[in-house]
């Protein structure tokens, strides 16, 4: 049975709150009707929110207009539901679409004319003071953007676009900062914190025990049982040290959850390769460390066979910083290569976390897609697919060799 057939809309996504969506930001000479509604994310998409795909009929002034849009709004899981609620995840990512996006995007123009695409969908109209808030925003998937294959990862083309754009978005951010530090005041904060440590602890010490016991039997890898046990007894206090800012690094706002399903891809129609990106998903946005989303991103999405280039990585993403924040007029801020290296280096027990804990979600199989109310409340580990297993023996001993496992 498909997805479609077994959906059922929810009943407030209707012609009113459509048509009040659309005039907030427009006048109110228009008419709004919903012509059908999907689902916008497959099962293991995505897990901090459920979202909605809707195809709407636009009547202004006479002229029709067929649009699609994205409806968010909270997740049905109590786990899940408990953690967007206490991190203000809504309201984070509603500032981010309706002010600090929309900033970076007229913050670049100005320097460099007709030039840059944008960092994520247009904002459209949200409800951030109830019980159930409600991001709508454009469908990117119209203007030609997808998501990529997760479990095989990304290859270096993707990887170097996504750590290009991800320059841009962390040296904008300082130069915004600069000039309106207000800007910024929701998100000096996050959920990786010691308040929600016995909320979140569960999903990374089940599932790096579990790893643990898995290589006991793998021939050659039986010694890392005990180091994966370590790791997992001290999982939640590592990655909460390693997001905290600490005021002598080089500090940016950063996306916070940056893995290959927050990313979307646009290709070329001449030559299938890939053209442009956006990302999504700023709920977990925070300042603090660049290293933090590098860290993560590279530990998570990559394909395993070029995981391990962090110095050409950082390097190309280190140049783009430099010559973003250069054309800003703040040159001056951008670190040197030896410290961002050495703040990764620093944090390199989290990526190691990132890349045992999160790729296992990145690469789980469709039909074992995991309850994140069992394993957060009962700790149900995740299943580990075929590909999963083969990246951590390549990644295993890489994290061994550079000191973080």
């Amino acid at each position: 049975m498909s997805v479609e057939t077994e959906f059922t809309p929810p009943p407030w996504i209707n012609d009113k709150f459509l048509e009040t969506a659309f005039q907030s930001g427009e006048d109110n000479n228009l008419i709004v009707r919903c012509k059908y509604i999907k689902p916008a994310t497959a099962s293991g998409d995505n897990y901090l929110s459920q979202m909605y795909r809707v195809h709407v009929q636009i009547t202004r002034r006479g002229k029709q207009e067929d649009k699609s849009i994205i409806v968010k709004t909270v997740p049905f899981t109590e786990a899940m539901l408990k953690i967007t609620s206490n991190g203000q995840m809504f309201v984070k990512e509603m500032t981010m679409y309706r002010d600090v996006l929309p900033a970076m995007h007229r913050a670049l123009e100005k320097v460099s004319p007709g030039t840059c695409e944008r960092f994520g969908a247009e904002y459209i109209y949200s409800i951030t003071d109830s019980d159930k808030p409600v991001i709508v925003l454009e469908d990117l998937k119209k203007l030609g953007f997808t998501m990529a294959e997760r479990l095989n990862g990304l290859d270096m083309d993707h990887c170097l676009l996504v750590l290009r754009s991800l320059a841009r978005f962390h040296a904008i951010s300082l130069a915004l900062r600069e000039e309106n530090p207000n800007m910024f005041q929701k998100f000096s904060t996050t959920i990786f914190c010691e308040e929600m440590r016995s909320d979140l602890e569960t999903f990374f010490t089940v599932n790096i025990a579990k790893l643990a016991q898995e290589v006991e039997n793998w021939a050659g890898y039986e010694r890392f049982a005990t180091k994966l046990h370590k790791l997992s007894e001290n999982a939640m206090g590592i990655w909460i040290n390693s997001v905290a800012m600490n005021e002598g690094d080089f500090n940016v706002l950063s996306h916070g959850d940056l893995w290959l399903n927050n990313i979307m891809f646009r290709y070329s129609e001449e030559t299938g390769k890939v053209e442009d990106v956006r990302f999504v998903d700023y709920q977990l946005c925070y300042w603090t460390s660049p290293t933090v989303d590098l860290l993560y991103f590279l530990n998570s999405s990559p394909e395993i066979n070029i995981s391990e280039n962090y110095d050409a990585f950082l390097g190309d993403y280190h140049k783009t910083l430099g010559k973003t924040l250069t054309i800003l007029g703040y040159g001056t801020l951008a670190p040197t290569l030896k410290q961002l290296t050495g703040e990764l280096e620093k944090r390199g027990a989290f990526g190691a976390v990132a890349g045992v804990s999160v790729r296992v979600v990145v690469q789980v199989d469709r039909k074992n897609i995991p309850d994140m109310d069992k394993v957060l409340k009962e700790g149900q580990s995740v299943h580990f697919s075929n590909e999963y297993k083969e990246a951590m023996k390549k990644l295993l001993p890489f994290y061994e060799q550079r000191g973080w496992l």
